[in-house]
């Protein structure tokens, strides 16, 4: 059974993980702005979309349909989010097993190093305060 019950369960715990990375410490979103990168994640089960637009400063996440023009797409599980956001899943093994697909010049997803970094240490607390951890 998915971690996340709908696609609104996703946007609701991913906005409160990105507007604290934007509270807590600038360096992660400031790395995706310096970047001037639009990377999607199309995630699945459920179906859900996260934009970050770094062509915005500071960087822009929007959930759900976008009609920006993506540099890097990236296609996963919402559950292989979960467990790379909680450190359950490599990020690179995951990509290694093609759990995590990514369409695009993968130099450009570097720009996601530190909000992935930074997530890990605050997405437990952010699961917690949502009622899902």
């Amino acid at each position: 059974m998915p971690v996340f019950s709908s696609a609104d369960d996703v946007y609701r715990v991913f906005n409160a993980l990105f507007s604290e990375l934007q509270s807590q410490n600038g360096d992660a979103t400031r790395a995706v702005s310096k970047s001037k990168v639009v990377i999607r994640l199309n995630c699945t089960a459920p179906d859900c979309t996260i934009t970050l637009n770094g062509r915005k400063n500071p960087p822009v996440a929007t959930f759900g349909a976008e009609k920006l023009r993506a540099d890097v797409q990236v296609e996963m599980a919402t559950d292989v989010l979960h467990q790379i956001f909680l450190g359950e899943q490599s990020l690179k093994k995951a990509v290694a097993a093609k759990k995590v697909v990514v369409r695009g010049p993968v130099w450009k997803t570097f720009a996601l190093g530190e909000i992935f970094s930074q997530g890990r240490e605050l997405y437990p607390a952010v699961l917690k305060a949502m009622g899902l951890g």
